[in-house]
């Protein structure tokens, strides 16, 4: 990223310096091409000389204005590459907490997973003494849990070696 920010921030420096330059550039042109038409004219009175000379500070302006637009230009550029890089920065933090918020799930999940697992058990090593206290059948309860405790066992491989699974079965 550093790398891109660089090259941009050379690149953009070179055209600040290029319309810096076309606008000095401009301005002498103007300077040195108009200097001598005034000068010729302004021979037989030399109140009206005087008069254009300070008429040509009016160019002095022109130079400050296009230097005013070089400034913008730079500014309205430099401000174009921090919103792309506040832009990418964002994007890298968004899928930062994409992967951190689907961590902090599989672990939640596999924690519940743990727990449901472990009172699966319960029940389990408590249905043979029910069954022998009530003289009923639990038969049935015990597949339905054995089947439970199946389920839970696949979906706790499958969140601790398949995240990719894991997500898409939680969307």
């Amino acid at each position: 990223m550093t790398k891109i920010k660089n090259a941009f921030a050379k690149k953009s420096t070179r055209y600040v310096f290029a319309l810096l330059l076309a606008v000095i550039v401009s301005w002498g042109a103007w300077w040195k091409f108009t200097a001598p038409v005034s000068d010729q004219k302004s021979n037989s009175d030399p109140l009206a000389a005087a008069g254009q000379f300070g008429d040509k500070f009016g160019a002095l302006n022109t130079l400050f204005t296009g230097l005013a637009f070089v400034g913008v230009i730079a500014a309205l550029w430099h401000e174009r590459e921090n919103a792309d890089a506040r832009e990418a920065e964002h994007k890298a933090d968004m899928a930062e907490m994409r992967e951190q918020t689907d961590a902090a799930y599989r672990s939640t999940r596999v924690t519940a997973i743990i727990a449901s697992i472990e009172q699966t058990e319960k029940i389990l090593g408590n249905l043979h003494n029910w069954s022998t206290i009530t003289g009923k059948n639990s038969l049935e309860l015990r597949d339905s849990m054995l089947q439970r405790r199946v389920d839970l066992v696949e979906e706790l491989f499958s969140l601790t070696h398949d995240p990719r699974k894991s997500t898409a079965a939680k969307s």
